[in-house]
């Protein structure tokens, strides 16, 4: 085991590490002399000598009474009896609930450690519509709708945020995402549930589906600019000189000519973008990284995969200030409004390096 010296003690300084018996151990921390919190280190599977998190413990009182939180000042624990633990954090004084999520992340961030700004699987999808005899089609039925074509042979979409203009599918509606269900490749059902994707919201399964007010039949047509998917706030710096974020995205799309597009964005300045056409099935990786300096960026090449060979710069380089606090988001866009896009947001994480 280890602790670490608050004073010296044995020819050890303070703020030494050291590794004794148990017992010494338990006796140097109980007078004070030691502790069992060793800064900015982590350790899972919880490990209560090796990391300030300690658990699991079925309530706060067994918690305190096998931790007593003045011995324990600044550790997490995590209690509870079922998935997911309830986290809580030593304030010298007792233990306090609900702040130990921050703590985490920081701690993940001072070790390099991948920090998740979002994780999504749930789909976002533009569905063509021209207006015309192309794309969704609604029936005027409570939000029921029909696509002139799949959006791809045989693939039914069980459930998504889909992006529909004002007044489509119900008057009055605003535009922006909708909650949507499918029944088949070409039909389903949207309905009254939106997301505002707004800095750090996810969307989500609705437990009650609220059908659409003063439904209304008739094709859509879809807008052709960037609508934002997902964002995150990111405070000043915290990326760090060398930091970087990494982002991973599944695309699929019409098999046609027309361009789909997904684009990450730092606050307005495009990180990186990937297009896709007649081949429009992928799944790929980017990573955006501080060069030694918060303000210069080497990245993945924009239409490109990590793998990907190339001679020509695309977003290589940028010079984003992220000395400044700004705001990272992720979004879709169609060339033509006859084309499908499908996107799912996987993953953004900050691994922050000085």
């Amino acid at each position: 085991m280890t602790i670490k010296m608050l004073v010296p003690h044995s020819g050890a300084q303070a703020g030494a590490f050291i590794t004794l018996s148990r017992l010494e151990e338990d006796l140097l921390v109980a007078s004070g002399k030691a502790s069992y919190n060793l800064g900015k280190r982590l350790s899972w599977p919880p490990d209560e000598r090796d990391g300030g998190v300690i658990g699991l413990f079925a309530d706060t009182m067994a918690l305190e009474t096998a931790h007593p939180a003045a011995k324990y000042p600044g550790f997490s624990a995590l209690v509870g009896t079922t998935l997911p633990y309830g986290t809580y954090v030593s304030n010298g004084s007792a233990w306090v609930s609900g702040v130990s999520g921050a703590n985490l992340a920081a701690e993940l961030a001072a070790i390099s450690a991948p920090v998740p700004l979002w994780v999504c699987g749930i789909p976002f999808v533009l569905f063509a519509g021209d207006g015309g005899s192309n794309g969704m089609l609604f029936t005027g039925t409570a939000g029921g709708f029909t696509l002139s074509a799949a959006v791809l042979t045989g693939l039914v979409i069980p459930v998504g945020y889909c992006y529909l203009p004002a007044n489509a599918g119900g008057l009055g509606n605003a535009a922006g995402w909708f909650y949507f269900q499918m029944s088949s490749s070409t039909a389903g059902t949207v309905y009254n549930n939106g997301f505002t994707p707004s800095p750090g919201a996810l969307p989500v399964v609705p437990t009650v589906k609220t059908a659409f007010i003063n439904p209304v039949g008739g094709r859509i047509t879809q807008t052709t600019a960037d609508i934002t998917m997902l964002s995150c706030a990111l405070a000043a710096g915290a990326m760090g000189a060398n930091g970087l974020f990494k982002a991973a995205v599944k695309m699929l799309g019409t098999i046609t000519a027309g361009v789909k597009t997904v684009k990450l964005y730092a606050d307005s300045t495009l990180m990186h973008t990937y297009s896709v056409a007649a081949s429009p099935v992928t799944d790929y990786e980017v990573i955006v990284q501080n060069t030694g300096a918060l303000n210069a960026q080497v990245n993945t090449r924009s239409n490109s995969v990590l793998s990907t060979l190339g001679n020509t710069l695309f977003n290589d380089v940028t010079n984003f200030n992220f000395a400044n606090a700004s705001t990272l988001s992720i979004a879709l866009t169609i060339s033509v409004n006859t084309e499908h896009i499908i996107v799912v947001p996987r993953y953004l994480n900050m691994q922050a390096k000085a």
